[in-house]
């Protein structure tokens, strides 16, 4: 063996090359692990060759665990299978019977335990009789805990056994027991990354209130988190005041996820200011006022991302669509947003209500826009002046997505007009989808030759990166000098789809006769 294969720092990265991830995670596998099968069996081939590579390539097979059964496997232990059905859903019961002893741990377990950076522990349902004294410092390395809330057992212990590394700590899917919150709040303060499903699961009885001294020590916890970066929280009652208000004085904090999705009230009762905050997530329920009172009691000084998505029972009014826009331009007095996302989920979709340009222009007002996505039953009817509103205001617009494939009226008032100014002001947009209308206007038509002059629009400008631009909506005038016209300012334009059936046929030829295709097939 050469003498260069003693240096670390080169063997590491030729381990480090063999390892790829498995497409899935299987819980048949023998060897329960995050590589591929192929991968596992190379990396075991290279630390079997020679001592020098031995170290590499344990780190390499341990680094990302997702169950503890291989290291109980590290040691002579006994272990019950029982097939179990719970739900009608059948699966295996791992039941470890021997008690280990601090020999074992830190002799045996210590050897590849300390080498695992990332658990992802799936619903692999093992009973353990340890203590927690066996696994503390068992896991010095550990980095990220990704675990369902039903493992509480193997939670509580992994979470004893870390050290001061842990950064990022996943414990959704399932309410969190007051016991493991208890254990999340003692290691709240040096995590930068948190998730969790916050309210007393009860099989019985409906979801109930966190004891006022879980919330203690979440609130001295979070006022020493000095780290924590990114907070993703379920909530299903309207407690914890103080909490939220707690979140606002994070200075570290910039991503913060809310699922309110049940509760009944805004966590909020006075005015909340986020002055770290860059991206801010809201998942609602039930009606499309609570977004709206959300956002009213908010302050974001710095908020560049916003998402909300929640469900309504009709398509939002005029009204409702104005105040919840209104809401959102007001929290960004410092109009820093740039990216702006909505996911609306409707139980009656087929309630038609249209949606003004006036509804919208709060937004404008935001001059360093570069992502908008209006979606899920917003019925739409805007215009081409007031997409040469946008255009002009948003010269760094690269997203725009205004709903193509739910409702809207029956015929856009949109024409290649207000995409001519979309490609005039926004060099940088790359994806695009609205309906508009097929018919050419007036205004474009030269007079003195009867037809548009396709050199002169957008000022001459083009767009060589989009190649597909929503949908049609509406009868055509001319499917070929259409086609010429979205050729001009669209040269890489090759998809096009008309948004309802009757139309479908004339926007296909639209779309054959646009010169990206007709150069593809000559």
């Amino acid at each position: 063996m050469h003498i260069l294969f003693t240096i670390p720092e080169l063997v590491e990265p030729i381990v480090k090359h063999l390892i790829v991830p498995g497409s899935r995670f299987s819980k048949k596998s023998s060897e329960l692990s995050y590589l591929s099968d192929d991968a596992y069996r190379d990396i075991t081939a290279v630390g079997q060759t020679a001592r020098l590579f031995r170290e590499s390539s344990l780190d390499a097979i341990w680094r990302v665990q997702i169950s503890l059964l291989p290291l109980m496997r590290a040691v002579d232990f006994e272990m019950k299978i029982m097939n179990i059905v719970a739900g009608g859903v059948p699966f295996k019961l791992y039941n470890i019977l021997k008690l280990l002893n601090t020999d074992d741990a830190t002799r045996i377990l210590w050897t590849y335990s300390s080498r695992i950076s990332e658990l992802r522990l799936q619903s692999f349902p093992i009973i353990l009789a340890y203590s927690d004294t066996i696994f503390a410092g068992l896991f010095p390395r550990l980095q990220v805990l990704k675990s369902p809330a039903d493992n509480i057992t193997q939670t509580h212990l992994v979470l004893h056994g870390t050290g001061d590394m842990l950064e990022r700590l996943d414990v959704l899917g399932s309410p969190c027991p007051i016991p493991l919150l208890e254990d999340i709040a003692a290691k709240a303060s040096r995590l930068k990354h948190l998730a969790l499903q916050w309210t007393h699961d009860d099989p019985v009885h409906e979801p109930r209130e966190v004891p006022d001294h879980v919330y203690v020590n979440f609130i001295e916890a979070f006022q020493k988190a000095s780290l924590l970066e990114v907070l993703h929280v379920v909530a299903k009652f309207d407690n914890g005041v103080l909490i939220w208000k707690t979140l606002t004085q994070i200075a570290s904090l910039t991503q913060l996820t809310l699922d309110l999705r049940g509760s009944p009230r805004v966590p909020f009762e006075e005015l909340a200011e986020f002055s770290t905050l860059v991206s801010f997530h809201l998942i609602a329920s039930d009606t499309l006022r609570y977004p709206i009172d959300l956002l009213a009691k908010c302050t974001f000084r710095r908020l560049q991302t916003l998402g909300l998505r929640f469900n309504c029972r009709s398509p939002p009014t005029l009204d409702e669509a104005t105040h919840l826009i209104t809401a959102i331009a007001a929290s960004n007095p410092s109009a820093t947003l740039r990216s702006l996302q909505i996911e609306t989920y409707v139980v009656r979709p087929w309630t038609v209500v249209p949606i003004r340009p006036h509804a919208v222009k709060p937004l404008l007002r935001f001059p360093i826009i570069q992502h908008l996505d209006l979606g899920g039953h917003w019925c739409w009817d805007l215009d081409d002046d007031f997409m040469r509103e946008l255009a002009n205001a948003w010269p760094d617009l690269e997203v725009l997505r205004l709903d193509v494939t739910r409702n809207r009226p029956v015929t856009s008032r949109i024409t290649v007009s207000g995409l001519e100014a979309l490609v005039q002001y926004c060099p940088r947009l790359r994806d695009l989808d609205l309906t508009f209308s097929g018919t050419i206007p007036k205004v474009l038509v030269h007079h003195s030759i009867g037809t548009v002059e396709l050199d002169v629009l957008a000022g001459g400008k083009q767009n060589e990166v989009l190649t597909c631009i929503g949908e049609g909506c509406s009868d055509v005038d001319s499917p070929v000098e259409l086609a010429a016209i979205l050729g001009r300012m669209f040269p890489e334009l090759r998809v096009l789809e008309a948004a309802k059936h009757s139309f479908r046929k004339q926007w296909r030829e639209v779309r054959d006769h646009l010169p990206a295709n007709l150069n593809d097939h000559p």
